[in-house]
């Protein structure tokens, strides 16, 4: 039984390569919130206000600088990896959103504002990434090396204000 579900974890992947990539670009993908969580709760949460026992300096400039460089990354690990990954993510969100209407508190209780933004910047990321240069990322071509690398750094910091407007003014959960 235990080499069965290994086997059936395992089936999606073509090669020992691809599932290496996956796993990398869905770490990529989930530390590169971090950033987006520094700048939110620096805004929403002044240090004047609320002191802590460390603080990065140049958080802002690290935060951003690492925000590109994590969608860099995922970019770069290709249109059929990414593609995957979101397929992923949006087959699990509609599992959760049902679960949440039929069993849980309901949709209501969901926190949507804070979390919108991610919407538009995974799709924007997939679209990206699948109009790059077919040598490049497996994309469609349509956009030369430069092209999509520019348009990916003007999308990411454009996603960073989108995500830092729709943080929780005052959110409870961090104080």
């Amino acid at each position: 039984p235990t080499r069965k579900v290994g086997l059936l974890f395992l089936m999606p992947f073509p090669s020992w390569q691809g599932i290496v990539t996956f796993i990398s670009s869905a770490t990529v993908l989930s530390y590169g919130t971090g950033p987006v969580v520094l700048m939110t709760l620096r805004k929403t949460m002044p240090v004047d206000q609320y002191r802590r026992p460390y603080l990065l300096s140049r958080g802002m400039l690290i935060s951003s600088l690492a925000f590109i460089i994590s969608n860099f990354i995922i970019f770069w690990s290709g249109s059929s990896t990414v593609t995957f990954l979101f397929e992923l993510i949006l087959a699990f969100t509609v599992i959760y959103i049902a679960y949440e209407a039929v069993a849980g508190d309901g949709i209501g209780s969901l926190h949507w504002s804070g979390a919108w933004w991610l919407a538009p910047y995974f799709f924007g990321l997939w679209l990206i990434t699948d109009l790059a240069p077919k040598d490049l990322t497996g994309g469609t071509g349509a956009l030369s090396q430069l092209a999509a690398s520019l348009i990916l750094v003007v999308f990411s910091i454009a996603i960073l204000f989108v995500a830092m407007k729709s943080g929780m003014p005052d959110p409870e959960e961090a104080k």
